[in-house]
């Protein structure tokens, strides 16, 4: 057989709707779709103020703006306890154990909120650097058939629905833009 996979009948018709299989199991139409539906609801979500009427984000997708917007979309970002995946070692969970600590994961009701920060961080460096571009992640990369930031001199596609989780995660949004940065090379 020399033909494409045929499309997965599962599609989601939101972006906020993510469903991770589309980036795992979908195929390379697909994925281009999704990241349209990306691009056209996160550029909705940054002209509406990122959806708080009574205190707009205000957006001008400078690398200076990024640590501020992401920090007001993450003040609205809820994360929850969750279970630990099958396969953590117990001696890692034991670890956790003895530090009161353990596995956190986004609300379901916070992913469109992540969605806009991964949108205003990738928007952000392809607007700065006309090198960078929007594109779907290569098959031989984890990030494979995600939204991506691609054109970066290292020869790295920025993931920005990771960088962006991270980045909320661990309430340091400057991290990513000064890592990222790095990866650029205007010459």
């Amino acid at each position: 057989m020399t033909g494409s996979r045929p499309p997965s009948t599962r599609s989601a018709r939101r972006c906020s709707e993510l469903d991770w299989w589309v980036f795992a199991e979908g195929s390379g139409f697909e994925a281009r779709e999704y990241l349209a539906r990306f691009l056209e609801e996160g550029a909705a979500a940054a002209a509406a103020g990122f959806g708080e009427p009574a205190k707009p984000v205000l957006v001008d997708f400078s690398l200076a703006s990024v640590p501020e917007v992401l920090a007001a979309i993450g003040a609205r970002i809820e994360l929850v306890d969750v279970a630990p995946p099958a396969e953590v070692p117990g001696w890692v969970q034991a670890v956790l154990d003895q530090n009161d600590a353990g596995f956190r994961d986004f609300a379901e009701a916070s992913r469109p909120l992540v969605l806009h920060a991964a949108y205003y961080l990738g928007a952000s460096f392809v607007t700065s650097y006309p090198v960078l571009r929007w594109d779907i992640g290569r098959e031989d990369r984890p990030e494979v058939r995600q939204p991506v930031v691609t054109g970066f001199g290292s020869g790295n596609d920025m993931p920005v629905l990771a960088v962006a989780e991270a980045a909320l995660q661990a309430g340091d949004p400057g991290a990513a833009v000064r890592e990222w940065r790095h990866a650029v090379w205007v010459g």
